[in-house]
């Protein structure tokens, strides 16, 4: 995993289901918020085989922290020859990049002046079932958020609003927050999730990109 300029978000890894699921977080979710419209239902994981993801396969390093940052490190392009990302997908639902969960999501808001919270729902692609609490975690759920200008060292990466991540009492849904978007301009969200495992073929770490349209 690469290692970023911008800043670290350390996390406590932790590895085995022994978390205990906390109270929902109350926030008003406004369907619609930032998304910007995708032109076809994703379906960028049709024909690919379904990632199974195992949670003692959970190994924790370095490098896996490393991946926390605001700051980004890819182009929204997502070449395959350039970055280990998948594209950037615009709507709200897709699958992740290794075809291991189905992500939906939904923003409080898409303002500059607004600190923004978003509620994402998990389901493991091998079962269709709630991805709830996988591996025990401080955060389950990590967003690196930035302005893509096509160069990584000209990316705008959003301020250090100190976000954390936790699931709810809905199993398989977290919330994410809060995010500063400190300017008008379309973003991308990175949603990392379990950043505190390696990035294998069966760990519980996943990730996937979306646009979003601050205003």
């Amino acid at each position: 995993m690469r290692k970023f300029a911008i800043f670290l978000m350390l996390i406590a890894a932790g590895c085995g289901n022994t978390a205990t699921p906390t109270p929902a977080v109350t926030h008003t979710f406004v369907t619609g918020a930032g998304v910007v419209p995708a032109a076809a239902p994703d379906d960028s994981c049709k024909g690919k085989d379904t990632g199974k993801v195992d949670a003692a396969t959970c190994k924790s390093s370095a490098d896996a922290s490393d991946a926390m940052v605001m700051g980004g490190d890819t182009t929204s392009t997502g070449d395959a020859g350039m970055s280990e990302y998948g594209p950037t997908h615009a709507g709200s639902e897709s699958d992740d990049d290794d075809c291991k969960y189905h992500i939906k999501w939904l923003a409080t808001g898409a303002t500059v002046t607004d600190d923004v919270y978003f509620q994402v729902d998990l389901t493991t692609k091998g079962d269709g079932k709630p991805a709830s609490h996988v591996v025990a975690s401080n955060d389950p759920i990590v967003a690196e958020v930035f302005v893509d200008y096509g160069d990584p060292a000209k990316n705008h990466g959003a301020p250090n609003s100190q976000p954390t991540s936790q699931e709810t009492d809905v199993p398989g849904r977290y919330v994410v927050g809060p995010i500063r978007f400190d300017l008008a301009a379309r973003w991308t969200v990175r949603f990392h999730i379990y950043p505190d495992c390696d990035d294998g073929d069966t760990s519980p770490h996943g990730h996937a990109a979306y646009f979003f349209d601050a205003k």
